[in-house]
């Protein structure tokens, strides 16, 4: 069910109306840049680092809490956060300067160990969602071959959340409690874009995103190690900060 109404979703975005404008024609000239007209389709990945109040939980879980392994060497378990996540944009520029973007993501934010390279590390994912996003793009340039944007975004996205994953795996005695929700996810992002011929453009940005995560049920874990208690909360957030590049088509109608 939750896959069909994303794939209806992403058919909104990426196959709007205004396709039946576009003169492929243009394909062989030179680059037009952003104006009034275009249409921005592309494929992008992000990678970057996370924080916020649900990290901070993790780490403070875990915070004095050793693992002693096999060759008895006892390491302190310390924490990663890697965000990662790819998807496809679609903007549409009525007026010079202006665009309309809607953007799909699938986003992982995969909790590690810190051992060193010597030793094994656990990875498992603490955070994942399906997101669709709004947003309003403002462009620096009117046809040039390159440009920037600055786009505030707001979207809204299906998660599924694991408290404790890696110490779940390195702790005795320890389990995940998973939690599964929705809700308003936002943010901005700033891009350098340069266009090419043949209707080519390649982005390189930054983003930054709020993702909160919220539950009705307070995660009711102890550490063994330590006797510290997971965050007495319902809920908080993951900020996502993130590299994102961008390849896709430029048309004009």
């Amino acid at each position: 069910m939750v896959r069909t109404a994303f794939a209806i979703v992403a058919l909104l975005f990426i196959l709007p109306l205004q396709l039946w404008a576009i003169d492929f024609d243009e394909l062989e000239l030179p680059p037009a840049g952003a104006h009034g007209g275009q249409m921005l389709l592309g494929f992008f990945v992000t990678t970057g680092f996370a924080a916020g109040p649900v990290i901070r939980a993790e780490d403070d879980f875990v915070c004095n809490s050793t693992y002693t392994f096999e060759n008895e060497t006892t390491k302190l378990i310390e924490l990663a956060h890697l965000p990662l996540s790819f998807g496809l944009n679609y903007e549409y520029m009525p007026i010079d300067y202006l665009g309309l973007r809607g953007k799909l993501r699938r986003i992982w934010v995969i909790q590690r160990s810190t051992f060193g390279s010597e030793y094994e590390n656990e990875r498992e994912i603490l955070y994942s969602d399906y997101s669709f996003f709004i947003g309003v793009a403002i462009h620096a340039t009117n046809r040039k071959q390159w440009d920037f944007s600055l786009t505030p975004i707001i979207g809204y996205s299906l998660y599924q959340y694991k408290a404790v994953p890696v110490a779940s795996q390195l702790l005795e005695n320890v389990s995940g409690d998973s939690r599964k929700g929705n809700g308003l996810v936002y943010g901005v992002e700033l891009n350098t874009i340069i266009y090419f011929s043949g209707g080519l453009f390649l982005s390189l940005g930054y983003e930054w995103m709020r993702n909160p995560v919220k539950y009705s049920e307070v995660i009711n874990l102890i550490n063994p190690q330590t006797d510290t208690v997971y965050a007495d909360t319902s809920g908080g957030y993951i900020d996502t900060n993130s590299v994102v590049v961008t390849v896709g088509y430029a048309f004009s109608n």
